[in-house]
């Protein structure tokens, strides 16, 4: 409730700045506990549990009619589901599969970084997407 006054305070989309205040980012957190052996799974659980949220409850405040079938049926929730049976049941892929998907997998990050780069370098930045930045950076980690 405080993030739509807010946002109606600052002339700010509610449906932009609601979202980064439910969601913040845990990717942060969860490294810390992911180098230690014992705890890589508690980081895998905390970022993929934190990401199903986001890209289902978030993509439904964020658009108005997001279709509940179209967003279960999406890649990441695929995705999710398999790796959280996986890890349930202790089915691997085959070696052949596995080292594509790890090789994939490795490569994502840097792709995302220059993937971000991209997109706010061609953002046309004025004054409420400027505040909209600001708050999104502050809420990072």
């Amino acid at each position: 409730m405080a993030a739509w006054a807010l946002a109606r305070f600052t002339h700010t989309n509610a449906r932009n700045l609601v979202p980064v205040v439910m969601f913040t980012n845990c990717g942060n957190k969860g490294r810390p506990v992911g180098l230690r052996p014992e705890g890589f799974g508690a980081a895998v659980g905390l970022s993929s549990i934190s990401n199903l949220i986001h890209f289902s409850l978030g993509a439904r405040v964020t658009n108005v009619h997001a279709s509940t079938r179209e967003l279960l049926i999406s890649a990441l929730m695929i995705a999710s589901a398999l790796g959280f049976i996986s890890a349930a049941t202790g089915v691997r892929p085959p070696d052949m599969i596995f080292i594509g998907m790890k090789m994939l997998g490795e490569a994502m990050a840097p792709l995302m970084l220059f993937s971000l780069g991209r997109a706010c370098g061609s953002r046309n930045l004025n004054a409420k997407t400027f505040r909209e930045l600001c708050w999104g950076l502050s809420r990072v980690g």
